[in-house]
């Protein structure tokens, strides 16, 4: 039982964060731009696991709260990464 209330804490405090940051970092956030390829399949499967596996949870609110504090700079490194990654594969 211990467990469990230690579970949905966590999850409860990390889903509190990403919307939070959503909302306050939204323009912020706006400089990470992605084309939507994937399926309705793989979202839900991001979606479950990102919301009822704990430790990437925790992980996506990290990074969540990384993207919203990030420089100009570091914004436009991961964009330009992330496209090239893109055409890669």
């Amino acid at each position: 039982m211990f467990l469990l209330k230690i579970y949905l804490a966590i999850s409860v405090l990390c889903l509190g964060t990403i919307i939070g940051c959503r909302m306050v970092f939204a323009d912020r956030l706006r400089r990470f731009k992605r084309e939507k390829k994937n399926g309705r399949v793989k979202g839900w499967i991001r979606f479950i696991a990102s919301s009822f596996i704990p430790i990437v949870n925790v992980m996506v609110a990290v990074g969540v709260i990384y993207l919203c504090f990030c420089s100009d700079e570091a914004a436009e490194d991961l964009n330009e990464r992330v496209g090239k990654e893109e055409e890669e594969a």
